[in-house]
């Protein structure tokens, strides 16, 4: 009998890191273990059908499990994490049972990566706890990978161990995430979806200046603040009056400076989310970038391009976009709410070679995990 693989993403907002991510590990799945039916369980599982359509055969999508830690979560952190492990153990939860019963049957559960798993999203914390207790009640395995886990709040941080502690196999994607909960450090999925041609790159002639600032940032001052350095900063890169590529990693949220580019800026192009999910990311050698997002960062690096990254202001950025730069990527690193200067856009020249070896020792990592 065929396995049953059960992939807990936080894909089909559409967000393109996490979608890039998600579709590196079905098509992993789909040359390792074609004949498997593959449930993928996350937040809106409609759009996901789209997005990842004809990539496995066996692909099913549900949203059992953020439906569940929804339902569970609540500002006093132990009883929400308490609720999570009744909802599996005891069922009682009409409209998901039927999905329990579908975790409970699989073979083997993996949280893949991303940056789901951090105290700004409370719910999300309750996921590895109904992934813990399902694996505690079937005997099945459970695995993580390339995730981040910080910032978190303290009230969180005992319930998530306990939970980590029935996983057979965690790594994280960050120091800071390894030293606190004591798994190994590894590197952001994202790598092996270089390696199984999950991460497409746009070969059309594309701009040397590109721009990446997610609307997401509910800051409108710093927002405003951030457009302006941006635009010197490209300025001061020697690509004023260059065509200056806008790109949407999501849907319409970063869409948002268009029309003061527009103004700003003589020929502006446009890469819409759609656009980038066909096509590829527009990311090649001889381009500055700048970016808020990470999964920005880390593509356009695997190129060769060299670039600015902000942080955003918090811990959350800084702690995702220092993960890059401790494995090489080279780029300045920069805090959106810090007024002092920003250094110009940089990049390791060998960042490219060794993107390779990274993205060739996660899928090793994945060829093991899966041949267990």
């Amino acid at each position: 009998m065929e396995s049953e693989i059960y992939v807990v993403s936080t894909a089909g907002h559409p967000n393109y890191g996490d979608e890039v991510i998600t579709e590196g590990w079905l098509r992993f799945l789909a040359r390792t273990r074609p004949e498997a039916t593959v449930w993928l369980d996350c937040p809106q599982p409609g759009r996901a059908s789209i997005l990842f359509a004809g990539i496995h055969g066996g692909l099913r999508t549900t949203n059992t499990l953020w439906q569940l830690s929804e339902r569970a979560n609540g500002d006093d952190r132990a009883a929400a994490h308490a609720e999570a492990r009744r909802l599996v153990a005891e069922r009682g939860t009409p409209r998901e049972d039927l999905g329990l019963e579908v975790l409970a049957s699989a073979d083997l559960i993996h949280m893949i990566g991303g940056g789901y798993l951090a105290g700004r999203w409370p719910a999300n914390l309750l996921l590895p706890t109904l992934v813990s207790e399902a694996v505690r009640r079937s005997g099945r395995r459970a695995v993580m990978t390339g995730t981040g886990l910080l910032p978190i709040d303290d009230a969180d941080t005992a319930p998530l161990r306990e939970a980590l502690d029935d996983f057979a196999f965690v790594d994280v994607r960050d120091a800071s995430s390894a030293a606190t909960f004591g798994v190994p450090q590894g590197t952001d999925d994202a790598f092996l979806a270089l390696a199984s041609a999950g991460a497409r790159f746009d070969r059309r002639p594309a701009p040397r200046a590109m721009l990446l600032l997610q609307g997401d940032i509910h800051d409108p001052t710093l927002l405003d603040s951030i457009l302006t350095r941006s635009l010197e900063a490209l300025r001061e890169a020697g690509l004023e009056g260059e065509q200056l590529g806008v790109v949407e990693a999501i849907a319409p949220d970063d869409a948002w400076p268009l029309a003061r580019i527009r103004e700003e800026w003589s020929d502006v192009r446009f890469f819409p989310f759609a656009e980038v999910w066909k096509e590829g990311l527009a990311a090649r050698e001889d381009q500055v970038w700048v970016s808020t997002r990470f999964h920005a960062h880390l593509l356009a690096a695997t190129q060769g391009a060299r670039g600015i990254a902000i942080d955003g202001g918090d811990d959350y950025y800084r702690i995702k976009h220092a993960s890059l730069t401790d494995v090489g990527t080279g780029w300045t690193v920069v805090s959106g709410s810090d007024a002092a200067p920003w250094a110009p856009p940089a990049v390791a020249h060998d960042f490219v070679e060794r993107s390779l070896g990274l993205a060739a020792d996660r899928m090793a990592l994945a060829r093991d995990l899966y041949a267990r």
